[in-house]
C-alpha cells in the first residue's frame, strides 16, 4: 500500500513543473483547441512528457538526467478531464487503482483507490498550455490563478499533433 501511495505522489510530482514568465489569457478559444497529443514541459534538468488521448486517458513520463523516474503503468487507470465552463477552465487528474484487490486493501485501511488532482488550465496558444495543479491531494482544494510560488505550475509546449497522435 505504501508503494501505490508513494507511485501516486510521484505522479502528483509530476505536475510540478516550475515555469516563470506566463503569457496572459490567449486569443484561442477551446472550441478551436484540441489538447490530445504529446507535451513536453522542464524543470532544470528534469524533463517530463504528458500524453492526452482522446479517449480521456493521460499517461506521463519523468526523466531526471536521462534517467527515467517514472512512467505510467498499467496498475493505474489515469484520467483528465477539462471543465471548460468554468473560469479559468478546471483541469482534473483522476487516478484510479484497476486491481480490485489492491483497491479493496486501500479501502480497508482507510484510503481512497481513486485520487483527483484538482486544478485550472489556460490556452497561451495552439502549442502552448499552462497548467497549476495542486500537488497535495491530501488538501484538495483547486488554485484560484496562475500566480503563486510556482508549487504546481508548469507551462507546456505541444511535441506531436494531434493529427499526428
Amino acid at each position: 500500500m505504501r508503494v501505490f501511495l508513494s507511485k501516486l505522489t510521484v505522479v502528483a510530482a509530476l505536475c510540478c513543473v516550475i515555469t516563470s514568465g506566463i503569457a496572459n489569457e490567449s486569443d484561442v478559444d477551446w472550441k478551436d483547441f484540441s489538447i490530445i497529443g504529446k507535451w513536453e514541459g522542464w524543470e532544470g534538468n528534469d524533463y517530463t512528457w504528458l500524453y492526452f488521448y482522446k479517449d480521456g486517458s493521460f499517461k506521463l513520463r519523468k526523466y531526471q538526467n536521462k534517467e527515467p523516474v517514472f512512467v505510467s503503468n498499467d496498475e493505474q487507470s489515469v484520467k483528465y478531464r477539462i471543465d471548460t465552463s468554468k473560469s479559468p477552465a478546471w483541469f482534473d487528474i483522476v487516478i484510479r487503482m484497476k486491481d480490485k484487490r489492491k483497491a479493496q486493501m486501500l479501502k480497508d485501511n482507510g484510503h481512497s483507490p481513486v485520487m483527483r488532482l484538482k486544478g485550472i488550465i489556460k490556452i497561451v496558444d495552439q502549442n502552448t498550455i499552462v497548467v497549476h495543479i495542486n500537488s497535495n491531494p491530501m488538501i484538495g482544494k483547486r488554485p484560484r490563478d496562475f500566480e503563486g510560488d510556482g508549487d504546481g505550475l508548469v507551462a507546456l509546449s505541444r511535441v506531436i499533433n494531434p493529427s499526428d497522435y
